[in-house]
């Protein structure tokens, strides 16, 4: 339902001319929709600006909608306030942004739940380097530290946003196939600060806790990038998918191999909490070449638990370095093509005792 609250005030709607304007009221739960913010919710129609509307409230998902949110520059990524809690059990966020974030959290936000969002990916791989926003576009933008070009490339950036919980995330591609891979679904890192060019990075500059649990992930070449959280927490089950592997096409030559869960940070991650994890290492590489991708590759983890590790992944089970005060479950190596294996398929380096 909606009220009527006059002409003053911020309104989620507001009637043509602007005569009246319109309030949201939410249910006994505290929960408003998406629908009564304005979105159709019918896979045809943007409704980018009502979820930017959305940032900051209570506000759930009719179940059966496709939102579209259709993105068509790095300057339009819609900000997670402080106070973000979506329920969106039984819907879609269908986006098609290359390059930048769908949604991104900053050190101004503090406590967002995102309760089973499942994204689906409309669009391609950019194939040009020159056309992506550039490091100092981003900080401007987002106050959000370097990245590289295809570092901002995910549907969700985190940077210093502090209390971020994440339920059930699911993603794929709406056409899985060669260029419908993400670079990244979660990109996590630092708080912004001017003198992370010179990497003076101090505690400070850490968040404190992000969580993601159950994730369910097909085409994004990363499901979980970077660090800068003191404890990083991936309960559950986590399912990985299809990937493409960007290192062998020098059009898409970014840099990092593609590893499913990819931690490192310069301060180290004091804690970290890993459930369990099955890659099935679907390679949508148009022609798969070995290359050094694996399952998990942590750096500077100093405390850590691993449920268990299932992986198909040709490159490799597991990699990295700077392992301390951790434990590790069963784990099962059965690459989908032993031909591809590039001898890195487990490697740890430890530090301490």
């Amino acid at each position: 339902p909606l009220c009527n609250g006059g002409t003053n005030g911020s309104a989620d709607l507001t009637t043509t001319g602007g005569s009246q304007k319109l309030y949201a009221v939410a249910g006994p739960d505290g929960f408003k929709s998406f629908q009564q913010l304005g979105a159709a919710g019918d896979g045809v129609t943007d409704d980018s600006d009502v979820f930017r509307v959305a940032s900051g409230q209570k506000v759930r998902a009719e179940a059966g909608s496709t939102y579209l949110l259709d993105l068509n520059a790095y300057t339009e990524a819609i900000n997670l306030a402080s106070g973000t809690y979506w329920d969106m059990t039984g819907a879609k966020i269908q986006y098609d942004c290359f390059g930048h974030p769908l949604f991104y959290a900053n050190l101004n936000a503090d406590g967002v739940t995102l309760i089973r969002p499942h994204l689906v990916f409309n669009g391609t791989a950019a194939a040009n380097a020159a056309a992506l926003p550039s490091n100092a576009d981003m900080r401007d933008e987002y106050l959000i530290p370097a990245s590289g070009a295809i570092g901002y490339s995910c549907a969700f950036y985190f940077a210093g946003a502090d209390n971020i919980e994440i339920v059930s995330p699911k993603h794929e591609a709406l056409a899985p196939g060669t260029r419908k891979s993400q670079y990244a679904f979660f990109r996590l890192n630092n708080k912004f600060d001017a003198d992370l060019d010179n990497d003076n990075y101090t505690d400070a500059d850490r968040a404190n806790r992000v969580e993601i649990s159950d994730i369910t992930c097909d085409d994004c070449n990363f499901g979980i990038l970077g660090g800068g959280y003191a404890q990083m927490l991936f309960p559950g089950h986590h399912y990985f998918g299809r990937y493409e592997s960007y290192d062998n096409d020098a059009s898409l030559d970014y840099g990092a191999p593609e590893h499913r869960f990819y931690i490192s940070g310069y301060l180290g991650v004091d804690y970290l909490d890993l459930g369990h994890v099955f890659d099935d290492g679907l390679d949508q590489t148009e022609t798969p070449t070995a290359n050094s991708a694996n399952t998990i590759k942590f750096r500077k983890v100093n405390s850590f638990s691993v449920g268990s590790v299932v992986s198909k992944c040709n490159g490799g089970l597991i990699d990295g370095e700077g392992y301390s005060n951790g434990h590790f479950g069963p784990m099962t190596f059965i690459p989908r093509d032993p031909s591809l294996m590039d001898g890195t398929q487990m490697r740890l380096s430890f530090e301490g005792d």
